[in-house]
Formats: C-alpha cells, structure tokens, sequence
C-alpha cells in the first residue's frame, strides 16, 4: 500500500450508503450543473462525499484546464460520472474524464481519462490523477481498479503505480502483445530476454509492470528519439489493475 502511494504521488507529481433503492438508473446530462434536480445532487453527494460542483471544483485545481459534468448516472450501488475537459483560453473540448464511484465511496475505477495529443505531456493529466488521490485518501477509498488501454494507458497506468491483476487481464494476449511490440521497437534479444523475464513473475508479484515502465534504456528503432525500452514495450497493451 505505502509503496503503491509513494510511487503515485511520485508519478503524478505528477460516504454514506444510498437509502433508497432506484427501480431504474437515475440518468443527468447537463452542461451546466445548475439545472440538476435535487435528488441527482443528493444521490450524488452521497456517492462522493461531495456535490457535483465541488468534486468538479476540486478535481479541475490547478490542472490549467476547466472540467464540466457531461453525463452522471447514479443506480442502487454505483454511481458514473463522465466530465468533458476543455481549453479555459479556447473553450474547445480537449479530452474526457470518466470515473466510477460506488455508493459507500470507497472503491473507484478509473473508466477514462484522454486529452489530445497536442494537450499531452504537459503535466495536466499528472495534475488531475494528484487531485483525483487527494479526494481519494480525504473519502477514504479504499481501492482503484482500472482497465488500462487506449494507446498510451497500459504504460501510463503501470507508471503510476497500479498493479497487476492478472486473474482480470488476459496474460496471453498482454505477453504476445508485448512481444510483437518489442518486435516493433527494435529491442535487441537481450532486452526482450529482461522484459520477459520480468513478466514471468506476474503470478506472484503484482508489480512487474512497473519494473517493466521503469526501464529506460532506449530501443533501437527508437534510440534517436529516446523512446524508452519499458514505453516500447507496455504501449497499446490492455490489462486490468489496481491501485491499493
């Protein structure tokens, strides 16, 4: 757990119960949080320990970025909120954000979190994920599972402290994903000898992809470019993980 939070804070340096039980999901679109009938706040603010407006207020500090509730959706026993994530300067829609809460507050999973390329490496995701393990330790949560993909997650993911799952991750698909894109990468036998080896613990050891993200010795392709051997190795993978 300590090691799991310190690498967290380091990388990113980057309530009560529901009392009423809904017959069907209570489904909120809303640009502007203000229009929200009162019973989806409450529902809400019992999910997260806060209202719409704070949690949305203090997930956005100092990111550099504005975040407005998009969608939320609160049911017997979770509740899922999707945030559009914009530009303050342009205004424009820059990337999503989407989290899942479930309704005694302390387990969250991790559904979204994309910006586009231009907006990437730029420290507002390691802002977001800061704020995000703050509001975390304040509730009291006691678990984050995510599902990592798109193109960077499974490396991201790994980055920033979550550890394996293997029983929810298929671990034939992960290996011979990995495998092709060492291939691709142009790592010497060597290098794909100290990544497999790595990997070969998984059942045991729920951190071999961070040991995987943290290696950082270029690969051939990619030497120029200074693209390290644990990125090559862990981008476009798809595994499920957690943090705790």
């Amino acid at each position: 757990y300590h090691d799991q939070l310190g690498r967290f804070t380091y990388a990113s340096g980057e309530g009560g119960g529901v009392t009423d039980k809904l017959d069907k999901p209570d489904v909120v679109k809303s640009g502007v949080m203000a229009t929200m009938p009162a019973k989806s706040v409450e529902r809400i603010k019992q999910y997260t320990g806060h209202t719409p407006l704070d949690l949305t207020n203090r997930l956005a500090e100092r990111s550099g970025v504005a975040l407005s509730l998009k969608r939320a959706i609160t049911r017997d026993g979770e509740a899922d909120l999707e945030w559009v994530i914009r530009d303050p300067k342009e205004g424009k829609i820059i990337g999503e954000l989407g989290r899942n809460f479930t309704s005694d507050g302390k387990h969250v999973v991790h559904q979204i979190l994309e910006l586009d390329r231009e907006y990437r490496n730029t420290g507002i995701a390691r802002q977001l994920l800061k704020n995000q393990l703050d509001l975390y330790l304040d509730q009291g949560v006691k678990s984050i599972q995510v599902d990592a993909g798109l193109s960077a997650g499974g490396y991201v993911w790994a980055k920033y402290g979550f550890g394996l799952n293997p029983d929810r991750t298929d671990m034939v698909t992960l290996k011979n994903t990995i495998k092709a894109n060492l291939i691709g990468a142009g790592a010497t036998m060597e290098q794909k000898d100290k990544v497999m080896e790595a990997l070969s613990h998984y059942e045991t050891d729920r951190t071999v992809l961070w040991k995987i993200a943290d290696m950082n010795d270029p690969t051939g392709h990619y030497e120029d470019a200074k693209v390290p051997l644990g990125k090559a190795a862990l981008m476009n993978t798809q595994w499920s993980g957690s943090l705790w």
